[in-house]
């Protein structure tokens, strides 16, 4: 790195190297915006290409030189704030991913900014005419909590699904004989099987005995005088 002062140019230091070196520079000559960072892209002064912080420092590096303002990044669900424009301005359009236009409803609050929400689908945002007076941009993410991969109490699955389209079940066995049930039914074939073995037995039974009733009968008829 660099022992470089950025302030008799115009400049401030927007971070420094522990040994209170500038890392990061920057400054804004009239409408422009410029980025100087203290050491080289690749991986002759330092390991910071290979580290986890490079992708997320040049994508807010990027998006601090194109003007996309401080609005952030949002969640699905959140409410977003921005300036408001000036009252005889038109109100800001919103595009969402969709691709439709929309305007914030309401009226600035007391700090003079406009609320949009909830947000509903995910994706990059874009506010025109917003009191910035640059094209502002912001991203709405799933809620990162829906990867966690941890495992869910059942309690807590039931809240979710309901307790008629839940069931726990314990063990791979188990779990594959529950979903083939799921998918194909329950077989009756067995079932009735047995009902109709039950009724055979039953209608042979009730056959010899009528039979020997009619033979008792016929027996004492011939026996009579």
């Amino acid at each position: 790195a660099l022992g470089i002062d950025p302030r008799p140019a115009g400049g401030r230091t927007a971070a420094k190297l522990e040994d209170g070196t500038p890392f990061l520079l920057s400054k804004t000559p009239g409408r422009g915006r410029v980025l100087f960072v203290n050491t080289t892209a690749d991986a002759d002064w330092g390991n910071l290409p290979l580290r986890p912080l490079f992708l997320p420092l040049l994508f807010r590096a990027v998006r601090w030189l194109a003007g996309a303002g401080e609005t952030g990044d949002r969640l699905l669900g959140e409410t977003v704030e921005f300036p408001a424009p000036s009252p005889r301005a038109p109100p800001p359009e919103i595009t969402d991913p969709a691709g439709n236009i929309r305007r914030p409803a309401g009226k600035p609050d007391a700090r003079g900014n406009l609320s949009f929400g909830p947000l509903t689908l995910p994706g990059v945002y874009t506010v025109k005419g917003a009191g910035t007076g640059v094209t502002l941009h912001f991203a709405a993410n799933v809620d990162p909590a829906e990867s966690d991969l941890s495992r869910a109490a059942p309690a807590l699955l039931e809240e979710l699904f309901g307790k008629e389209r839940f069931r726990a079940v314990r063990g791979a066995g188990r779990a594959a004989e529950v979903l083939a049930g799921s998918r194909e039914g329950r077989p009756l074939w067995g079932f009735l099987l047995a009902a109709a073995l039950a009724l055979l037995l039953f209608e042979g039974a009730f056959a010899n005995r009528i039979a020997r009733r009619r033979a008792r009968a016929a027996a004492r008829k011939g026996a009579g005088p």
